[in-house]
């Protein structure tokens, strides 16, 4: 018996009716995820310029008396906001102000890690899709796109067709940390949205 693959091996086997049927949705749920990134980073620049550009006031560190939870938001709201900024000032002192500027170079790397998450969200889930489906014959994709509503038509080895829909979401964790994910159900009829 040969090892196991990986979720990357088995979302990159083109020989994989499945995996190639939902190969093309993969562009769009990287825009998507681009886009998100686009306005996430556009929000904190709008709440950086409300503050003077003092990320401090804009984004404080947590407080430790916070419970788990609003600290993990909390920080990470910082980390982001750290992410996409240099200090002006190569120093500073507890206290005072910390007057930061956004770099262009940290945002597409903001975008880019974004991108990233998002083809691993992605090739897991052709990867979950292969083994919840299991071996085909063939595999056709109907619809408009992974956000909106796609119908992936197979046929089993035994002849049978089975449908399964998948509409797309961006969900954004606990912590405020976003990324796509693609719910699919097996149902009896192809869903169409007009």
């Amino acid at each position: 018996m040969g090892a196991a693959r990986t979720r990357k091996e088995i979302a990159l086997d083109l020989s994989n009716p499945i995996v190639l049927a939902v190969l093309p949705l993969k562009e769009q749920a990287l825009q998507a995820q681009r886009l998100w990134d686009e306005a996430h980073i556009e929000r904190m620049r709008r709440k950086l310029e409300e503050h003077g550009y003092d990320i401090e006031k804009a984004a404080p560190y947590p407080s430790p008396n916070l419970g788990r939870y609003d600290y993990a938001r909390v920080r990470l709201q910082r980390a982001q906001m750290d992410a996409i900024t240099r200090w002006q000032s190569p120093t500073h002192r507890h206290g005072e102000p910390l007057i930061v500027t956004i770099d262009p170079k940290l945002c597409e790397k903001f975008i880019l890690e974004g991108q990233q998450q998002a083809a691993y969200q992605f090739d897991s889930y052709a990867a979950k899709l292969t083994y919840k489906i299991g071996a085909v014959v063939s595999a056709e994709l109907l619809g408009h796109g992974v956000w909106t509503c796609s119908n992936l038509i197979v046929v089993l080895p035994s002849g049978e067709k089975q449908v399964w829909h998948t509409k797309g979401i961006m969900n954004c964790s606990k912590l405020g940390k976003h990324f796509p994910q693609f719910p699919t159900r097996k149902v009896k009829e192809p869903i169409t949205y007009e």
